[in-house]
């Protein structure tokens, strides 16, 4: 293999180590309608609500997880995602069965939600029982140290590998 093409592969390599965006599985029944730029989704962990009212309707599925070395999903982050999803699913609430805080394994807040269309009614309970759950949620902390150190750790073996193998495959 030549020094360009090794090269090529080795950056190519650096980027799957990288930073980037966690990623999102979704399915809908209208997938990316475009959304009511009004629209604000709730998001209601099943804990809080064990049961879905019978006249809401799921219209589609989401799963929120790791990437690799993802950064930009904590609590709040994939909060913010699920809600923009569930907008272009034409839902108005996020309705999270399972979930997992950030851990030895994983930076990230990971997330499996079902995206439900409510009537307006059901809506005003459901905000309630959101503002509780925010309130509960107030006191908990935002991130882990630990987590974050051990992300700038990996950022900095990764970045000092792969600089050192660039200069011995270049020389």
């Amino acid at each position: 293999m030549g020094k360009k093409n090794l090269l090529f592969a080795c950056l190519a390599l650096s980027f799957v180590f990288v930073g980037c965006a966690p990623s999102v599985k979704k399915q809908a029944i209208n997938p990316d309608v475009e959304a009511d730029p009004g629209c604000v989704a709730l998001v209601i962990e099943a804990k809080v609500l064990p049961v879905l009212p019978d006249n809401s309707t799921i219209v589609g599925a989401i799963e929120i997880g790791d990437a690799g070395m993802s950064t930009d999903c904590q609590r709040d982050d994939v909060f913010q995602i699920l809600k923009k999803e569930a907008c272009k699913s034409d839902a108005q609430l996020v309705y999270i069965k399972e979930s997992k805080n950030p851990d030895s394994w994983s930076t990230c807040y990971r997330a499996k939600a079902d995206l439900v269309r409510v009537s307006d009614e059901d809506r005003e309970s459901f905000a309630k029982a959101a503002s509780e759950q925010q309130n509960a949620m107030a006191g908990t902390p935002k991130k882990e140290k630990s987590s974050f150190v051990w992300q700038v750790v990996g950022y900095t073996v990764g970045f000092a590998a792969g600089f050192l193998l660039v200069t011995l495959l270049l020389n």
